[in-house]
């Protein structure tokens, strides 16, 4: 429509090695078509100057807003990719767009987290008849096929969450890599440290501690050390014997 966009050029693109004889040759722009508004439109791509390309296209926006927030949305698309298959579509703020909901999702441990004491491995899979976890290497069984609401929409059932008591004193201090496989097939990944004691279980000590300002200025926590879980838990506030 006449107005010009500097792009991003250079990026690699191994495709393009045996048309150039070398692989930094991709170029991209990340473009919100909103901006320019329904109807169809025209575009042009130079390369210093000297056009290579030229394309015609229909854009349509949701009633002319650049960009589109607060809403949510979902649908499902039946008989897609294949006859008995469907997929679900969620609205996304950020991509402006309808996007493919995931049907399996490894939630704990989230990448770059920190895990101590005894936690949940978890997470949900639409189908599947097993889930298992691999942590550096070694497998462990999920119970699989428990009740979880959340997942209805994507799954059109709720017996798809997974689970895992897990003492991660067992892995060692340091960072650790976890798989999570549905049917021998992995769809999630994370990389997390763990921090220990030095024992795989902590027995026969006491502790406490106070987090000032938190969760707000002027809020205080008190921390009690939790054998079973190995790790310290929110607990009461002592009365205040001042006065």
């Amino acid at each position: 429509n006449g107005e010009l966009w500097q792009t991003d050029s250079g990026t690699e693109r191994a495709d393009t090695a045996a048309v150039c004889g070398d692989i930094d040759n991709g170029f991209g722009l990340l473009f919100n078509w909103n901006l320019l508004g329904d109807g169809v439109h025209t575009i042009r791509a130079l390369a210093d100057g000297v056009e290579f390309g030229q394309a015609t296209f229909t854009v349509t926006t949701l009633g002319g807003e650049e960009f589109v927030r607060g809403v949510t949305g979902e649908t499902g698309v039946l008989d897609f990719p294949a006859e008995g298959k469907e997929v679900r579509l969620v609205w996304q703020q950020g991509a402006q767009n309808f996007m493919l909901a995931p049907r399996k999702f490894l939630e704990n441990p989230r990448p770059s987290s920190f895990q101590s004491g005894i936690g949940v491995i978890s997470g949900w899979v639409c189908e599947a008849d097993e889930v298992v976890i691999e942590i550096n290497g070694e497998l462990w069984q999920t119970d699989s096929g428990t009740e979880r609401a959340d997942t209805a929409a994507a799954c059109g059932d709720i017996d798809n969450g997974f689970g895992l008591l897990f003492n991660w004193n067992l892995l060692g201090d340091g960072v650790h890599t976890i798989r999570a496989l549905a049917d021998g097939v992995e769809f999630g990944r994370a990389t997390f440290t763990v921090t220990t004691l030095g024992e795989e279980f902590v027995q026969g000590v006491m502790g406490e501690a106070e987090v000032l300002n938190f969760p707000a200025e002027g809020k205080d926590v008190r921390l009690l050390w939790q054998q079973g879980s190995q790790n310290f838990m929110i607990a009461p506030m002592l009365p205040d014997t001042d006065g």
